[in-house]
């Protein structure tokens, strides 16, 4: 079986669909399966092996028109699209209705923006994005929450959550890691995890430096900021204009080698996600999967991570007084949160570990393959 996997992004890109996407591929190979992924070719990428990147007539941030898509994908047995892919998915779905290859989608939420580009969204879901669920065979959406909350319908739609490596990130004391970012022994020390830059608008991190100001005992807590972008600079002058830059380290892109350790050092996770262009939170399953408990927005999709009082905690959207208080929370109940980190690890290993949901994605594709 052939599969070919489409998506707007793929690693060392840092986000949430390309590394669904490179995950997916690399899975599917060490069962066996021949994967060759495509995504543009935004910048003069180091050739890699398994992964086509195609030359695009015209790009724009994470979008991309690339019509030899349409040829590349014609040896392929089942087309694999992750969505939404600009400039990709229509070549993608033309592809499919032509060389007759079932397309798979999977939805990964639908788009926003705060700016003229949200016009573009919009009129790409009324025109294009119904062509592309018509030609799908399957749909596979995270959460059926998040689903519903997008009004996304299809004949063939079900559930198939994103995973994580469950021996990768993982629970162990990491005395060293907290020397070397110098926290004070009884700090509680949060983790935020996400791009800095305008597309990740809707990560919340300035709602979270704003919980830090409102902080009852702040001088006990301590904030590791992993990611970077255009919008690092405006962070870190938020958390000098609150007063709390003292308490925060803007650690930059980590490698994923590194991350593991990264989460081991902090306490709590926190994502305070401000709409619905956050539909799930990988870092939530990954920062679980380390032993952590996380304190996320009540957001459709996203919510469904955090299991509140067991896993972690959830607030409403843009609610930073209501965070400053789970964070004192933490701060005061420790043995509480950690016993949240535990069953946090527990709820990933048992329903969000990487290989479980291969072969579950594996099992999606029989069908559709004559």
């Amino acid at each position: 079986m052939r599969i070919a996997v489409v998506s707007p992004v793929f690693p060392p890109y840092k986000g949430g669909i390309g590394a669904v996407a490179a995950q997916d591929a690399r899975l599917l190979r060490l069962r066996g399966v021949d994967v060759m992924a495509f995504s543009p070719a935004y910048k003069n990428e180091e050739p890699e092996e398994h992964v086509t990147r195609l030359k695009p007539w015209f790009a724009f941030g994470n979008a991309a028109i690339t019509p030899s898509l349409f040829w590349q994908l014609k040896e392929s047995d089942l087309i694999h699209l992750h969505y939404p892919c600009y400039g990709m998915d229509i070549f993608a779905a033309a592809a499919a209705v032509i060389w007759r290859k079932p397309l798979f989608v999977t939805y990964h939420m639908k788009t926003y923006a705060r700016d003229w580009r949200n016009v573009i969204f919009v009129l790409h879901r009324l025109l294009i994005e119904p062509v592309i669920l018509f030609c799908a065979k399957k749909v596979a959406v995270s959460t059926l929450d998040y689903a519903a909350a997008a009004k996304l319908r299809h004949k063939q739609l079900f559930e198939l959550p994103f995973g994580v490596n469950v021996k990768r990130f993982s629970p162990r004391v990491n005395e060293e890691q907290r020397k070397k970012y110098a926290l004070p022994e009884g700090a509680t020390t949060l983790i935020f995890v996400g791009g800095l830059d305008k597309a990740h608008y809707f990560k919340g991190l300035d709602v979270l430096l704003r919980a830090l100001s409102f902080c009852a005992r702040n001088t006990k807590v301590r904030l590791l900021v992993v990611g970077d972008g255009g919008e690092r600079k405006s962070f870190e002058e938020q958390a000098r204009t609150l007063g709390v830059h003292e308490l925060v380290q803007f650690l930059g892109n980590v490698s994923p080698e590194d991350l593991p350790d990264v989460y081991r050092a902090a306490d709590v996770h926190v994502l305070p996600s401000l709409d619905r262009g956050e539909a799930y939170g990988l870092v939530t399953l990954e920062a679980g999967a380390s032993g952590l408990p996380s304190i996320v927005s009540n957001l459709p999709g996203m919510r469904m991570l955090v299991d509140p009082k067991v896993t972690g905690e959830r607030i409403s959207v843009g609610d930073a007084r209501a965070l400053a208080r789970l964070i004192d929370d933490a701060v005061e109940h420790g043995e509480k949160w950690r016993a949240m980190g535990q069953a946090a690890r527990e709820r990933v290993v048992q329903g969000f570990d990487e290989e479980k949901v291969a072969d579950r994605l594996l099992e999606a594709y029989k069908g559709l393959v004559l």
